[in-house]
């Protein structure tokens, strides 16, 4: 697996067994291509946009994972990361589920596109499933517990997988280097940047769709 660098922006980072990408916040442009995946059940293809449900994204239950239901809101709706910790101190209370509201630009307009994020799927009918883009993962396989997906590997075959860590950090999990997912460092003290890496998240997921659900492209 190789970092990206300002200096190699248009290469994929990928480790030689599994395709896993690394991203720095530095570097939005890099791993924005997504690998291709099969169907697996999901709807692929279709118009763009022609899908008005909500696109479920899923966070780690675990509070020890990086993106939960806690702080998901204020890193992908506002671009500001705060940690598990900090939001429960706010308000211990869990909410089952968290709506997010995106502010999309284009060249001549701006819109809103609403995302659905859940960290429990358990409940999730088939057509439910059809609307999951995107996972973040935690790097245990017991993640993946009762899921439609029941491996990793099914998982990441069938949405975008991400894993967001501290740019400190060397390597991730020996897990996560061999699935298909994308590796977003976050800077630890530079919080000016937490809005560089959310809107590379979101251009991960805006091109994960477009190759693959057509009908939630948003943009």
């Amino acid at each position: 697996m190789r970092r990206s660098t300002a200096a190699s922006r248009a290469s994929k980072a990928k480790d030689g067994r599994s395709g896993t990408k690394r991203s720095s916040s530095g570097d939005p442009k890099s791993g924005g291509k997504a690998d291709r995946r099969s169907s697996g059940g999901s709807k692929h293809g279709g118009s763009a946009g022609s899908d008005t449900r909500l696109p479920i994204i899923i966070v780690p239950t675990a509070t020890s994972a990086m993106v939960t239901l806690f702080n998901v809101k204020s890193f992908l709706q506002d671009g500001v990361f705060e940690t598990t910790e900090a939001k429960r101190a706010e308000d211990p209370t869990k909410p089952q589920k968290v709506k997010i509201t995106r502010r999309i630009t284009g060249e001549s307009s701006t819109s809103e596109a609403e995302y659905e994020v859940i960290d429990s799927p358990l409940r999730l009918s088939s057509t439910d499933w059809e609307r999951v883009v995107a996972v973040f993962a935690m790097g245990k396989d017991w993640q993946f517990k009762g899921w439609k997906w029941p491996t990793a590997v099914d998982v990441f075959n069938n949405c975008l997988g991400v894993y967001l860590q501290y740019n400190d950090v060397l390597a991730p999990p020996e897990a996560i280097q061999k699935w298909n997912v994308t590796v977003l460092d976050l800077s630890k003290t530079r919080r000016h940047l937490d809005r560089t890496t959310s809107l590379h998240f979101w251009r991960l997921l805006d091109e994960f769709v477009r190759q693959h659900k057509r009908e939630f492209v948003r943009t």
